[in-house]
Order: C-alpha cells, then sequence, then structure tokens
C-alpha cells in the first residue's frame, strides 16, 4: 500500500513567499534563518559578557615585562617593533663597512670585466676581417666604448707639407722622397741590420698582435657558429658587468657623500659672487637684470627729490 502511496503524483509543497505589499522589506526570513540569527546572538552576547567578567576580575598593580615596550592610548594598544634609530657612531662603522663591501666588489668586477675583455679580443682578432662588419650597429658601439674595436675616423686626416730645401734648382730637379729613392731606402736598410745587440729581443708588436699571438689555435679553427654564440655570449656578459660598474660607482659615491655630510666638519661660510669690473665701469652701467642677478635682489632707489 505504501508503495503505491509513494507513486502516485503528490502536490508540491512551497515556501511561502513576501506578500507583494511587503516586498519592499526583503525577503521572508524562514525558520532556519531564525535559528542562524539567533545563534549568532547569543555567541556574542556569550563573549561580551565573559570580557566583562575579564575586566571585573583584572588587577590593576598586575605587571609583566612584556609591558615595557607596549603602551595604550585611547583604549588603543601600540606595540613597539623595534625600529628605534641608531647613535650616529654605529651608522658610520655600518656605513664603513658597507663602503669596503662596495669597494671589494667593484674591485672583483673589473677583473671579470678585463677577463671578458681578452676573451673578446681573441675571438674579434682570430676572426675573419669581416666579422667587425657582421655586428650590430650596437655592438660595435660597445666595441668601440671600451677600445676594442678602433673608432672610424669622421674626417679624413690632411697630407702634411714638410719643405725640403736643397742648394740649387739642379738638386731640386733631381730630388727624390725618401720612399722612391732606392739608394736611401738601402741605406737604411743597411742601418736596421746593424743594429746593436744589447742582450735581448725588443718586440715591436702592439699589445694587440701579442694577444692575438698568444690565442690558442683551437679558436681559430671554430666554425663560425660556435664563435659567434660565444661572441654573443661575452658581449652580453660586457654590456651587463659595464653596467654594473656604473651603478657600483654611483652607489659608492653616493655613500661616500653621506659619511662626508654626517660627519662634524668646520662650518665655513660661502661667500657669494663677486663681480670684476674693468677699470672706470660702474653699477649703473648694468641694466636691472644683470644686477639682480649679480647682486641677489634688487637695489633700492634712492628717494626722489
Amino acid at each position: 500500500m505504501s508503495s503505491i502511496r509513494n507513486s502516485l503524483h503528490r502536490r508540491n509543497h512551497k515556501e511561502r513567499s513576501q506578500l507583494s505589499n511587503r516586498k519592499r522589506l526583503g525577503i521572508l526570513e524562514k525558520h532556519k534563518d531564525y535559528v542562524q540569527r539567533a545563534k549568532d546572538f547569543n555567541q556574542k552576547k556569550e563573549r561580551i559578557k565573559r570580557l566583562k567578567q575579564k575586566v571585573a576580575d583584572r588587577n590593576k598593580d598586575e605587571f609583566y615585562f612584556g609591558m615595557v615596550g607596549k603602551r595604550t592610548k585611547d583604549g588603543v594598544h601600540y606595540q613597539d617593533r623595534g625600529n628605534a634609530s641608531l647613535p650616529i657612531d654605529l651608522v658610520n662603522v655600518l656605513k664603513s663597512q658597507d663602503e669596503g663591501y662596495l669597494r671589494t666588489t667593484k674591485t672583483a668586477n673589473l677583473k671579470r670585466l678585463d677577463v671578458v675583455k681578452q676573451e673578446i679580443l681573441k675571438i674579434v682578432g682570430s676572426a675573419n676581417p669581416d666579422t667587425s662588419n657582421d655586428l650590430d650597429e650596437e655592438d660595435a658601439h660597445l666595441l668601440e666604448q671600451v677600445g676594442l674595436v678602433a673608432a672610424p675616423s669622421s674626417k679624413r686626416r690632411r697630407p702634411t707639407k714638410h719643405i725640403i730645401f736643397v742648394d740649387n734648382d739642379a738638386a731640386a730637379n733631381d730630388y727624390l722622397p725618401p720612399g722612391e729613392d732606392p739608394i736611401m731606402d738601402t741605406m737604411q736598410e743597411d742601418t736596421a741590420g746593424e743594429e746593436e745587440e744589447l742582450g735581448w729581443s725588443m718586440s715591436k708588436k702592439t699589445p694587440v698582435e701579442a694577444n692575438l699571438k698568444k690565442a690558442p689555435s683551437s679558436s681559430v679553427n671554430d666554425a663560425p657558429d660556435t664563435r659567434n654564440a660565444a661572441l654573443k655570449d661575452l658581449l652580453t656578459e660586457l654590456r651587463a658587468r659595464l653596467q654594473r660598474d656604473t651603478h657600483l660607482r654611483y652607489a659608492l659615491r653616493e655613500l661616500e657623500m653621506q659619511r662626508a655630510l654626517m660627519g662634524k666638519g668646520a662650518s665655513k661660510k660661502i661667500r657669494a659672487a663677486e663681480l670684476i669690473r674693468p677699470e672706470g665701469q660702474e653699477d649703473d652701467e648694468l641694466n636691472e637684470d644683470e644686477q639682480d642677478a649679480l647682486f641677489g635682489k634688487r637695489r633700492k632707489e634712492p628717494p626722489k627729490r
């Protein structure tokens, strides 16, 4: 019988909604809403009761060492965060330590910068002559900035004029420059071959050529792609090292200035700018703007008579 009753269609019982003339008051409160509101109200009531009892039982002479760095103002609790200002002497010592750290870091950065320059010099020098032309404009400017690549001269060098005096017109017609005179060239070669031996060999190679000679032969035989990739990585590191060196210099200069300002020092009076006039010139010859710029303020005009 119960199965038949459950299988039959039943009426859907809907919750009562708010009346149309009471919609301005919001949704109609159900029993479950009332239970939740009453439970919250009772919890707050009990909490307030416990706090009042705790205040009534409090000892006014109660003391804890944690109260030393704490205070209340108008019932609001304030606590010291421990950020008290340090004495000037201690700050000077700390800044001196910071300055030493910056100097050490700057020296290490400069050493690494020299190593990177040498590596770039090996790659650029061992590559083909057209390697410098394959670089980007930014990379080429970076190499010119550090002095690894000579900057292109914008001005053409004018030919020098060297005046040579001879005895007569015939000698002037027969004169040949040193580069075109075979006799003078032979004499210069003989003179160069007769240099006195002092016990050591003088190297006439430039530092760049000496570094290229010391470069390993394996770097010359590397593939162009590998060489270009290594050069790109070195240029990136070089750019970062230069930027870091700039930041370290700026920080070191700022720290030195702060320490100088914190020092006691002797007070000095800075004198205003003085005007040095030519002989015969007076103040009236200057206009009002020039007088204001030199003397700081406009002079009072003499009273009219």
